[in-house]
C-alpha cells in the first residue's frame, strides 16, 4: 500500500505547495498525491 499525500492550500499559498513539491519531488514520486482542482493544475515555474 502506497502513502497518500494531500496538496491543499489557500489561494496565497499555491506557489508556496507547487515549490515544496518541487523539492520532494523524489519523495512525492513514491506517493499518491491528491489535490484541490486549482491546486492540482499548478505547474511549477522557473
Amino acid at each position: 500500500m502506497s502513502t497518500r499525500v494531500a496538496l491543499i492550500a489557500h489561494d496565497m499559498k499555491k506557489d508556496d505547495i507547487v515549490r515544496l513539491a518541487g523539492e520532494f519531488a523524489n519523495t512525492l514520486a513514491q506517493c499518491e498525491l491528491v489535490a484541490t482542482g486549482t491546486t492540482g493544475s499548478r505547474r511549477r515555474t522557473g
